[in-house]
């Protein structure tokens, strides 16, 4: 939780153009150095010199909106300059950071290549744009080039960590002005967002830029809830905020005043709102901290935790204090290096959090996790010891490490001796013994958790804060169904080679050197076509549709709300295309599940069962329902083929009174 991002903000004005000539470059030069940082005239002239160069290599090139794209590289340089603040190399790497790849196909004499960067610039710029280049097409290539790009920039990021820096301002930038983009396109750089580039921000610290990318990520992804929320923002956050403030000016009457301190209210995203709302079932006005309060104490941050307790003991002796709500991310801070003693107390009926920590953790918090050259961020220090041991890799197998290293969503557990441990969240108790050593998960039994005398077994799923004693036994060894449960990739790994799993055929692998499938606008489903469809969702006709392109051109067909059609997109997106539905005959009916929860009734099931029967005359497969503490939960697997009598099916049963909830369940796998 930080400041709100800056999705919203109005842009900078740039100077008109009609075509570029010698005025238009004064202009944008201008425009440039002005919303810079200050440098000295050494600086400076360097900057202009980086500037020069890109204005001339990008001089035949217009964007989408049909801007010259040297207007790009200059909002990049912006961002790295005063948004992340760093220095003129940085800048000058962001302005030329497209120059190689954008000119690799010009005649000779137009071309500028890295050995030109080093010549001119030095090699810390030419490591930087070597870093943010894509990887070229190699003729006829199975693996990936989307892959293969992250490769490159992940060990550049061990290599010089302003590569992330100019790599996370780019994207920014091209997620401000996605609007005139396929929808496909934007839909693969939106999921490349939430799964790389604003986890890589939060890493960083660069938490302003995290929100924003995911906000605009959002709003891509998922236009209707994006709107909804945003509705819902304009509609509350007035008299929300009326009351944090409220709350601000009481809590200000009672904190200690011994050094110099200051209350700041920070705000949730729309997307971390939104979330929040999905996993508790809860309306926009519900949440409870939409708004936060942070206070910042302005002391060394080696004091903080002492002095941060004095301040809770004061803060709740007159504000009661939510029970188990105190969270110590001084002593433990989280894996993105966020420190701070978190809590929420009661003010006037509604839960209030606050965050105590010291000035200079409010300003990581909301500012960035980097000083100068010197990488402070411990979210980016485990990519940097981590790139080498994964250099040789195949590229799925790096791509999930990576992930694993860069997601925040990891929980404390620990050892019987009492160590601490960080691992991901949704591991399991097979992935803790490995976490240990590969031959604990070898014959693992199950563990006992906090000390119980009952053994959880290898797929038991760890909650925070436990204690975990893996047991062992000759007896066990661990299969091939372990990977239907396990999260670490390197367990994955370790289980396929031990156990000599096969993995797919490559005839089952995509590839295809044309770029330009993604880039189609639609792709019609229809009986002239070469298609199936997906077993892990089995996409009803109607329902809004991706493809994958398989080998020999045969057509995947996914649901545009299956699991794994953003993974697809992260891994194969110069594979997949925005589909829609054409003519199709004899469309066979699919099983399709549906997860009904409610309160218990006498006569509710009959009133379900006469919905989906007798109503809408629907064969009904099978139904399992289960009863806890007066609420129901069960699942209805049933046949049909469009998209349309699902949604029919789906407000009817809505329609009884007893029924909270009703939604379409898709594999996850």
């Amino acid at each position: 939780m930080t400041t709100n991002g800056n999705s919203n903000k109005k842009k900078p004005k740039l100077p008109a153009y009609s075509k570029l000539n010698l005025n238009y470059e004064e202009k944008l030069l201008k425009y440039l150095l002005e919303r810079l940082p200050e440098m000295s005239e050494e600086q400076k002239k360097f900057v202009i010199k980086a500037f020069s160069v890109a204005y001339k290599a990008h001089s035949k090139q217009k964007r989408n909106s049909g801007e010259p794209y040297i207007v790009h590289p200059v909002e990049v340089a912006i961002i790295v300059g005063k948004e992340i603040g760093f220095g003129p190399t940085s800048i000058a790497a962001a302005l030329l950071h497209d120059v190689v790849e954008d000119t690799r196909n010009l005649p000779p004499e137009e071309r500028v290549t890295l050995e030109d960067i080093e010549r001119d610039f030095g090699r810390e710029v030419k490591i930087i744009i070597d870093g943010v280049t894509k990887i070229k097409q190699e003729s006829g290539t199975k693996q990936s080039l989307q892959v293969e790009t992250f490769r490159n920039m992940i060990f550049r990021i061990a290599e010089d960590f302003r590569v992330l820096v100019i790599k996370i301002a780019d994207r920014l930038h091209n997620m401000r002005t996605m609007e005139g983009m396929a929808e496909n396109t934007q839909r693969i750089k939106s999921i490349e967002n939430l799964e790389i580039y604003a986890k890589l921000a939060e890493s960083a610290g660069f938490w302003n830029i995290k929100m924003e990318l995911e906000d605009l990520s959002f709003r891509y992804l998922e236009p209707i809830n994006y709107n909804f929320v945003k509705k819902a923002s304009k509609k509350y956050d007035k008299k929300l905020k009326e009351n944090i403030e409220v709350f601000q000016e009481a809590l200000n009457s009672v904190i200690p005043r011994y050094l110099p301190t200051e209350t700041v209210i920070v705000r949730r995203s729309l997307y971390s709102i939104w979330r929040k709302m999905t996993k508790e079932n809860i309306g926009y006005e519900n949440v409870s901290n939409i708004f936060s309060i942070r206070v910042v104490i302005d002391v060394q941050d080696s004091r903080i935790r002492k002095i941060a307790y004095d301040y809770y003991i004061d803060i709740t002796n007159e504000f009661a204090v939510k029970n188990q709500s105190l969270r110590d991310f001084i002593i433990a801070p989280k894996p993105n290096g966020f420190k701070a003693l978190v809590f929420n107390v009661m003010s006037n009926g509604h839960w209030r959090e606050i965050q105590i920590l010291s000035k200079e953790g409010h300003e990581i918090a909301t500012y960035g996790f980097v000083k100068k050259k010197k990488i402070v961020a411990p979210g980016i220090f485990r990519i940097k010891e981590e790139a080498h041991r994964i250099e040789n890799e195949t590229p799925d197998y790096l791509l999930a490490r990576f992930q694993e290293l860069i997601n925040p969503s990891q929980i404390r557990v620990f050892t019987p001796k009492g160590d601490l441990k960080y691992i991901v969240k949704g591991a399991t108790v097979a992935d803790f013994a490995f976490k240990i050593h590969s031959d604990l998960a070898l014959h693992c039994k199950g563990a006992r958790i906090n000390e119980s005398k009952d053994i959880f077994p290898p797929n038991y799923v760890l909650q925070k804060s436990q204690q975990v004693e893996i047991i062992v036994s000759e007896d066990i060894e661990m299969n091939e169904s372990w990977l239907d449960f396990v999260k670490l990739p390197e367990l994955k790994r370790f289980i396929i080679k031990t156990l000599n799993v096969t993995e797919a055929d490559d005839e089952d692998k995509v590839y295809n050197p044309n770029l330009d499938f993604n880039k189609r606008k639609l792709v019609i489903i229809d009986d002239k076509v070469d298609y199936k469809l997906a077993s892990c969702c089995m996409p009803l006709y109607g329902e809004p549709i991706m493809v994958l392109r398989k080998k020999n051109n045969m057509l995947i067909v996914h649901s545009e709300n299956c699991h794994n059609a953003n993974e697809l997109r992260l891994k194969n997106a110069e594979n997949t295309a925005k589909a829609d539905w054409g003519a199709i005959a004899n469309n066979k009916s699919r099983k399709v599940k549906i997860l009904v929860r409610g309160y218990s009734k006498k006569g509710v099931l009959k009133e379900i069962i006469n919905v989906v029967s007798d109503k809408m005359q629907l064969n009904m497969a099978q139904i399992n329902l289960s009863e806890n503490n007066g609420i129901f939960e069960g699942e209805i697997t049933l046949f049909l083929w469009d998209y349309e009598t699902l949604n029919l099916l789906i407000n009817n049963i809505k329609n009884v009174k007893e029924i909270i909830d009703v939604q379409r369940i898709l594999k996850k796998n």
